[in-house]
């Protein structure tokens, strides 16, 4: 949930309010000029509160357990968590926040039958959710031979939703009324590949994407700056479609680059307002200062690659789009 909020405080005239927990929201708020600032609305028929249990693994620390309990419940840190993070006290002689809604709300059970979780997830996906473009820019240059092209095939048949044995990864993948656009570079920048994921035709636009990534074949160099040009085009192309539409850019790459344009033309032929935000990925040889410099130039972020597995990330970067 943290995600969203980074997104909002980054750029809050691209959404127009977020779902999160009121601390969350309260926390945000504090970064934000007034006139940003989200206001927080209750749900009528009532809240689920997060609660995170305390448990004792170890029945031979009883004591030490009992001991981080007590000072987890003393007045003064309670006092101190409701004042500085928003949290809601559980002693009940400690105030609220004066932010902090004191008016009853109804607090529900959590649903306890996935069948449940899915159907209101696929619902919420599938028809109230902001549309969006998600536009994946990834390097088949020469030095992603091997290992490195074979992850980058597996994170996107995960998306695809080849496997869904996981809530995480169903939640991942593609959903209803997503456009996805793929965009392959390596010296020169391929033709996009665009897939709509609409409710008649889903198993045929997983398939597609399945298809593109056992077609990759890594060769050539390294045209970053080019593919993220052309990428942008879309992304511009696409918020001119829809200004209703959430569009992000995702970019793969493992090396420098090394076919004009680079880092400062780029900037250069984008101007101030690039049309979407770019999330690179640190991968095998990419510059780090490269993609922090282009994630802060675009509103985006830099996830790391170099040390978790493909797949993981890409899932990580879907909660941005």
């Amino acid at each position: 949930m943290a995600s969203s909020a980074e997104a909002y405080a980054k750029d809050p005239s691209a959404l127009d309010a977020m779902v999160n927990y009121e601390a969350v929201i309260l926390r945000t708020n504090e970064k934000l000029a007034e006139s940003d600032r989200l206001r927080l609305v209750y749900p009528r028929d009532g809240v689920i509160s997060a609660d995170y249990p305390l448990m004792l693994l170890d029945a031979g620390r009883r004591d030490d357990y009992n001991k981080l309990v007590a000072a987890f419940r003393a007045p003064a840190l309670q006092r101190e968590l409701a004042a500085t993070a928003f949290l809601r006290p559980v002693a009940p002689d400690v105030p609220l926040a004066a932010e902090l809604s004191a008016a009853p709300v109804a607090e529900l059970s959590f649903p306890n039958r996935l069948d449940v979780i899915d159907t209101v997830l696929a619902a919420y996906q599938g028809a109230w959710r902001r549309p969006a473009t998600s536009i994946f820019v990834l390097d088949v240059s020469g030095s992603m031979r091997g290992r490195r092209i074979e992850g980058m095939r597996e994170a996107l048949k995960v998306l695809a939703g080849a496997e869904a044995r996981s809530a995480s990864t169903r939640y991942a993948r593609f959903q209803s009324r997503e456009r996805v656009l793929l965009i392959s570079f390596s010296d020169d920048v391929a033709e996009p590949v665009q897939i709509d994921f609409d409710g008649a035709g889903l198993a045929t636009a997983r398939a597609r994407i399945l298809a593109f990534a056992d077609g990759m074949r890594a060769r050539g160099g390294t045209a970053i700056y080019a593919a993220l040009l052309r990428a942008e085009e879309l992304a511009a192309a696409e918020r001119q479609r829809d200004a209703n539409r959430y569009v992000s850019v995702v970019l793969l790459t493992d090396g420098e680059n090394n076919v004009p344009p680079d880092l400062p033309s780029f900037r250069a032929q984008l101007g101030a307002t690039p049309a979407a935000r770019i999330f690179p990925i640190l991968f095998g040889e990419a510059s780090s200062a490269d993609m922090s410099e282009l994630a802060r130039y675009t509103g985006g972020r830099v996830f790391d690659g170099r040390s978790a597995q493909l797949a993981r990330v890409f899932k990580e970067i879907r909660g941005y789009q």
